[in-house]
């Protein structure tokens, strides 16, 4: 591999771990204060809920639509700027027209989306949860700003700009709970101003590196085609993964009020490290290694996977260790004051000694997967992903029958 390619790979791994470290404990913080705000309350779990669903909607498109347009971009980048400036727009909006669309159906149908989420809570909480996805809703928009215009600047190598934008979305909702807010509807309004920061951030980054942010209408570009022909695999692979999501919840709201929010609290701090060490240090070196498959360079290609794989091994092994054994105290230390009792940490611990079984597994899946869209070849990947999410709910009844609510960590990980 060019050495001046790894060494540019080194610093922006080495500074995206460091940002994305800051941005994760400003996560945290804002869960812990919300745990404070909230504990385990009707609340809480309506705005879990509100906020899970978001993520879970966005979830069943953003890896298709993201894993889609890194080759198509990444191929016109070498190729003509230009023409890459005009498709990535013709597919942001066309993305934002669909995302409208589904945020009209949340307006009119609001109980039944939380019912997908989780069906088992009490009519007050999901009463609530339906106002509040009305307000969620609207992030979804901004996530596909922020999915597009991150790969367009990270094509441009500009990898380190996009993570340290990530440190922005927190803190309005850190602003509102230190100012006393407890509204569940002044919080995930301030979860949506995150998003929006992070949005125009991004488009004015892309303004300084010569590209041109704007709606365009002509749907007839012959890559438009190229990134749908892509698509339907990814979708459903990803809208597996979300059933996965889904599936986990729905068994969660089913053992009482509170365990929604402890399965959301434990997988969060999973996410720490699997974010960390592993998702920010992929996402950069996916364009370096896309472009390079795309000229041809399997040297250069596998090179990039080898050291990137090593790096991102060394740091999650240990982080496996120590949540598996500590998981109790590490959710007691973060959450348990104001509203949050130990009895509440001790069931959440039990979560995450579930999730994090799984953090090696999770990360050499994601690997192998992003190598496979690096090729254009989204086929394989989404068969195995089909597979694994049969796998997890049949593992996801039977485990949460015989160990209760940790039952559902445990199946994520096996499967």
């Amino acid at each position: 591999m060019n050495k001046r390619i790894s060494d540019q790979i080194k610093i922006a791994s080495l500074i995206a771990i460091v940002c994305t470290m800051i941005g994760k404990i400003l996560g945290l913080l804002r869960e812990m204060k919300i745990a404070e705000a909230l504990g385990a309350s009707v609340s809480s779990d309506a705005y879990n809920v509100a906020y899970l669903l978001v993520i879970t909607l966005f979830g069943l498109f953003s890896s298709a639509y993201s894993n889609s347009l890194m080759p198509i971009a990444a191929e016109q980048y070498t190729q003509d700027k230009k023409k890459m400036n005009k498709t990535v727009n013709e597919i942001v909006t066309i993305s934002t027209v669909f995302m409208l669309v589904v945020i009209g159906l949340i307006y009119l149908f609001p109980n039944f989306f939380v019912k997908l989420m989780a069906a088992g809570m009490n009519t007050e909480t999901i009463t609530l949860a339906g106002r509040l996805v009305k307000i969620s809703a609207w992030a979804l928009v901004f996530l596909v700003l922020i999915s597009a215009y991150t790969i367009v600047m990270r094509l441009y190598d500009k990898n380190i700009y996009p993570t340290v934008v990530d440190l922005l979305f927190p803190l309005p909702v850190l602003i509102a709970l230190f100012c006393g807010a407890t509204s569940p509807h002044i919080l995930i309004a301030s979860v949506v101003l995150g998003y929006a920061i992070k949005s125009i951030c991004l488009m004015g980054g892309l303004k300084t590196i010569g590209f041109s942010p704007k709606p365009d209408f002509q749907w007839f570009d012959s890559k438009i085609k190229s990134f749908f022909c892509l698509m339907p695999p990814m979708l459903l692979s990803s809208g597996l993964l979300q059933i996965n999501t889904l599936v986990d919840n729905q068994v969660a709201s089913g053992f009482g009020t509170g365990s929604v929010t402890a399965l959301s609290l434990a997988s969060k701090v999973n996410g720490l490290a699997y974010t960390v060490f592993s998702t920010s240090l992929m996402q950069i070196i996916y364009s370096t290694m896309t472009k390079a498959y795309m000229k041809g360079n399997k040297k250069e290609f596998k090179d990039i996977v080898e050291k990137q794989t090593k790096m991102i091994l060394m740091f999650i092994v240990p982080c496996f260790i120590i949540l598996f054994n500590f998981s109790i105290e590490i959710i007691s230390i973060l959450f348990v004051r104001g509203s949050y009792t130990q009895d509440n940490a001790i069931i959440a611990g039990e979560i995450l000694k579930g999730y994090a079984l799984g953090l090696p597994v999770y990360v050499l899946r994601d690997i192998c997967m992003y190598i496979y869209y690096s090729a254009k070849n989204s086929k394989f990947p989404s068969l195995v992903t089909g597979i694994s999410v049969f796998i997890n709910i049949g593992l996801n009844l039977l485990l949460s029958y015989f160990m209760g609510i940790k039952g559902v960590a445990y199946a994520t990980s096996l499967a």
